[in-house]
């Protein structure tokens, strides 16, 4: 199959519906085929740089916030409003700080992008994704598009997790499903060596194994915090069966930043669910004895009882071995050790390419996997600082105000906060900002628009007593 023209027309398709969303004045369809996007990172076409669906759709969500419908501006306010403006105002500096601080590393006339076109490039990139923000507040304000976001993103996620499974399929049968497709048209398959055993890893739609894992994340969370609410306001796709076929699959791409994310996020759902996510706690070991049932089937996957040490390989034993050679290491140590005192501002939006050694080829520019640490290196400590502290503000402010919004929604507020967790966790592995925009501007659409607990007084309410809540008599 001709998987580069395949790519030409799933791009179009969806530029075409970012189009007919726009025209339309919808912004609840575009920030839906946004979160639809995500999932299809494996389809490109290249016009000047690599574009993905999610960047033709966000092209037409920047377009439709700036040109179409201003009003997000009066509806944005409060602590989360100031913090999102600082960060848009200090990407505008940053991206002029590309050009301005000298890179020691001279561009070639290979590169896909110079430096003339690289910090525009990567600016929009950041600017799309905060564009996600008022794009929900204009998006999200009636019930019936806050519902169908959940609909849509777990319809999309079935249609992603059936291609996992047929790609699974394909690795014991012979045949080619959705290989990883480079810009030259070469194809490759994901996969690695376990002493004499090469492992094959599941990328689906998404492109890589680790974009799988960063689109099913939040949904394993979201499908399984959905059985918390009481069962006439649990919707359909709260099921530990859905729950199990994308937790396997999250399982099967043996990403690392994945499969940490996954121990990272459920460690910080216990914490912060308390005895609601207790309850959860046996579906959450037969969950997983299914996942290592399952995956010991998986062709070159150990099936002679290796699994737990085929996943052991892909986390604790990859990271001992790598840490001294990752390129986060290196970049920390350049920071630290070179560039002290471009710490606070960063080296410029995308210019840390023009000042580590080795990045730079024919195809485009090695990626640093952390988004934490591109972060550091783009926008500095005090982007970094403004990001963060802008989720922050979002979740616990989501959460102290939850409260006050209907009963049929605290659960869809508990999933949309699990989300966002699980998207930082898969952060510190590959870079998240969208997921992370994305699902605090949902989180920002749900919250009541008073403040509950206005005195410092009054207890704070925990996650665990918004998701354990009963219906009236």
């Amino acid at each position: 199959m001709d998987w580069i023209l395949l790519g030409k027309v799933v791009v179009t398709l969806f530029a075409l519906a970012g189009g007919i969303a726009t025209v339309m004045r919808r912004a609840d369809w575009l920030f839906c085929l946004f979160l639809v996007s995500t999932g299809f990172g494996g389809f490109f076409i290249y016009a000047g740089t690599i574009w993905q669906p999610y960047k033709v759709v966000g092209l037409w969500a920047l377009s439709y916030i700036i040109f179409l419908d201003q009003s997000w501006i009066k509806r944005l306010k409060g602590p989360e409003a100031l913090l999102w403006w600082a960060s848009l105002f200090w990407l505008l500096i940053t991206c002029g700080l590309g050009y301005l601080i000298e890179a020691p590393i001279e561009e070639t006339s290979l590169e896909l992008q110079g430096k003339a076109l690289r910090p525009l490039v990567q600016w929009y990139a950041y600017a799309s994704a905060l564009c996600l923000v008022p794009l929900a507040v204009l998006g999200l304000a009636c019930r019936h598009a806050r519902r169908r976001l959940f609909e849509v993103y777990v319809v999309t996620g079935a249609v992603v997790c059936l291609g996992g499974y047929v790609q699974w399929l394909s690795f014991r049968m012979g045949f080619e499903f959705m290989p990883i497709v480079r810009l030259n048209g070469e194809t490759q398959i994901g996969a690695f060596a376990v002493g004499q055993q090469v492992v094959q890893r599941v990328n689906s739609f998404a492109g890589e194994p680790k974009g799988l894992g960063l689109f099913l994340m939040p949904l394993f969370w979201i499908a399984l915090l959905g059985r918390t609410a009481p069962a006439r306001e649990r919707r359909w796709w709260a099921s530990y069966w859905f729950a199990a076929a994308v937790g396997l699959l999250i399982v099967l791409t043996y990403s690392t930043a994945a499969l940490i994310a996954m121990v990272l996020s459920a460690f910080l759902m216990v914490v912060l669910l308390g005895s609601g996510m207790r309850r959860l706690l046996v579906p959450l070991g037969l969950l997983a004895a299914l996942g290592a049932g399952f995956a010991l089937l998986s062709p070159g996957a150990a099936s002679d009882g290796e699994f737990l040490e085929t996943l052991r390989a892909r986390t604790v034993d990859r990271l001992d071995e790598s840490l001294g050679e990752r390129l986060e290491t290196e970049a920390l140590d350049y920071m630290t050790e070179e560039k002290p005192y471009l710490l606070p501002s960063g080296l410029g939006i995308g210019m840390y390419s023009y000042h580590l050694p080795g990045l730079r080829h024919a195809w485009g520019v090695e990626p640093i996997d952390s988004g934490w640490v591109t972060w550091l290196l783009d926008i500095g400590l005090i982007g970094t600082f403004l990001l963060a502290g802008f989720f922050a503000v979002v979740f616990t402010r989501s959460l102290r105000q939850m409260p006050g919004a209907e009963r049929g929604e605290r659960a869809h507020i508990a999933c949309i906060l699990a989300a966002l967790l699980a998207a930082a966790c898969m952060n510190a592995g590959t870079g998240a900002i969208l997921q992370m925009m994305l699902w605090a501007g949902a989180a920002l659409a749900y919250a009541p628009k008073k403040h509950i607990y206005a005195s410092s007084a009054r207890p704070r309410p925990s996650l665990d007593s918004l998701v354990q809540f009963r219906p009236p008599a």
